[in-house]
């Protein structure tokens, strides 16, 4: 097992932006017989990461492992990840690659890079914390398409 601080470090230095939806439940209207959620979006890093060959006994298609930390892009604190929240993977400035495999450039030889890369949204199944001390220092979110 991987110490707090290799975590850490892993989250940082190999994690991709995305998107952490928390709803919150709302209060019962009984005028319209419905309930109201809200939701807040935080922009996180979170590593995607597959399964290794040692747990493919008990997963199913399509679900993954993702490690979060426990603020958002700005150093801010986010609420603690539950079951039932979204992440969304945003890796959206990637290169263009041509048919042939070389990069897509400008007419100044810049690499093109747009829209067209992951947008992957996942369901929180399950959460592990993952402390140093008595302190949260990152979530592993057991996540599926």
């Amino acid at each position: 097992m991987l110490a707090a601080f290799q975590l850490k470090h892993m989250l940082n230095s190999k994690g991709q932006t995305a998107t952490y939806t928390k709803v919150e439940e709302g209060t019962y209207d009984p005028s319209t017989g419905s309930v109201t959620n809200t939701s807040t979006i935080y922009t996180i890093k979170a590593y995607f990461a597959q399964f290794s060959l040692s747990e493919t006994d008990s997963i199913t298609s399509g679900s993954r492992s993702v490690l979060v930390g426990i603020t958002d892009t700005s150093g801010t604190y986010i609420p603690e990840i539950t079951p039932s929240d979204k992440l969304e993977l945003l890796d959206l400035d990637v290169a263009i690659v041509a048919p042939d495999g070389s990069f897509w450039t400008d007419t100044s030889g810049n690499i093109l890079t747009g829209e067209y890369g992951i947008r992957d949204t996942v369901h929180v199944k399950s959460v592990q914390k993952i402390y140093s001390g008595n302190n949260v220092v990152c979530y592993i979110c057991g996540v599926e398409e």
